[in-house]
């Protein structure tokens, strides 16, 4: 059955992943205007992320000019011998395609059954890695399925209330590739004919797989052009409310086809489908 919304936005895996680094120690050339970040593993800065300097402990905002793809900060009064400075911000992790976390925390659900990783800036995980689940420090391999697009873990029985599920695995840091104003999502039972000889009157049916699709519609724009991202993965979410609640579904899919049509006297549109080769999953709120 087809469900028609409202808004949504396709979001896709950042060329490199995104870290978050906090006072990192500087650097000062001999004329102590130069300050490079000591740490050259993390002198990649993400430049959508306001990078916070630090004067002996204390923030300032004016006197320098950030180099963010070098992590150079440049002042334009040499300091003192004596000053420690100090950045904090993010960078891009350029040597893997996922971001290791270890033992991270889980919230659970009222019927304990669906556990949540607490940090909201890991829900995206990795699905080429499968993620370790810990009951009580113990792990455990079965007994549970795993949503990727949302980091949750879904036990078939209820756990203890007082039991402490962690995790550990890989996340992908992701941005907004575009925003679309309507789309349609479907959801498909495959099933196997299972009628015998005592089946009566009626035929009977397994349920085999299940798969889904989705179409969104924007706005076109020269700067979009899907057709060179035909297959590429991204994570689909399809707002179903307008508050503060974002009721949602959201998905792993890959782009299937883009269809640009150009109405006379109205905006050109661009609609785009895309197939999921996970689980779509309802989020309420």
């Amino acid at each position: 059955m087809a469900t028609p919304g409202k808004v949504g936005r396709v979001l896709t895996k950042t060329l490199y992943p995104v870290v978050a680094f906090t006072d990192e120690a500087m650097t000062a050339n001999g004329l102590y205007t130069i300050y490079t970040i000591t740490d050259s593993t993390k002198s990649y800065w993400y430049e959508k992320t306001t990078a916070t300097i630090k004067k002996n402990g204390s923030t300032i905002t004016s006197g320098f000019t950030i180099n963010y793809e070098t992590g150079v900060v440049t002042f334009a009064s040499a300091l003192l011998e004596t000053d420690v400075i100090t950045a904090s911000g993010d960078y891009y992790l350029t040597s893997n395609t996922g971001i290791t976390f270890t033992d991270e925390a889980t919230t659970a659900s009222a019927d304990y059954k669906r556990y949540t990783i607490s940090d909201s800036g890991k829900v995206y995980w990795d699905k080429n890695t499968t993620p370790v689940v810990e009951v009580d420090d113990v792990v455990v391999t079965s007994g549970y399925s795993i949503e990727y697009p949302g980091g949750i873990i879904v036990f078939d029985d209820a756990q203890e209330s007082d039991a402490v599920i962690t995790v550990s695995g890989k996340y992908i840091t992701v941005e907004q590739l575009i925003g679309f104003f309507n789309w349609s999502l479907t959801v498909n039972n495959t099933t196997i004919d299972a009628t015998s000889f005592t089946s009566g009157e009626w035929s009977e049916f397994e349920l085999a797989t299940k798969n889904w699709e989705a179409t969104a519609e924007k706005f076109w724009a020269s700067t979009d052009d899907f057709s060179q991202r035909m297959g590429e993965e991204v994570i689909i979410v399809l707002y179903c409310d307008f508050g503060t609640a974002k009721t949602r579904f959201e998905g792993y899919a890959t782009i299937q086809s883009d269809a640009v049509s150009s109405p006379v006297n109205e905006l050109i549109k661009d609609s785009i489908s895309f197939k999921g080769f996970d689980g779509i999953y309802f989020r309420n709120g």
